[in-house]
């Protein structure tokens, strides 16, 4: 165990991460039931237009801090 972190640590380990769009997910279902997928997909909520219509943006959801 402690050498796996060492190499993660040394930038050893890399992850397969593709980032890919809500409206993607039927495409990665079937990729992934294929056995195309190789490491990880990751879902990008923020550009679905569900959730950016619901989500304020960051200029929005700032409080005010005092001077």
């Amino acid at each position: 165990m402690v050498e796996t972190l060492a190499f993660a640590a040394e930038g050893r380990v890399k992850a397969h991460i593709e980032l890919e769009s809500l409206s993607a997910i039927s495409s990665i279902f079937d990729r992934l039931k294929e056995g195309k997928v190789a490491g990880r997909v990751v879902i990008d909520f923020i550009d679905a237009p569900e959730a950016s219509a619901a989500k304020p943006s960051p200029a929005e959801n700032r409080e005010a801090v005092p001077a």
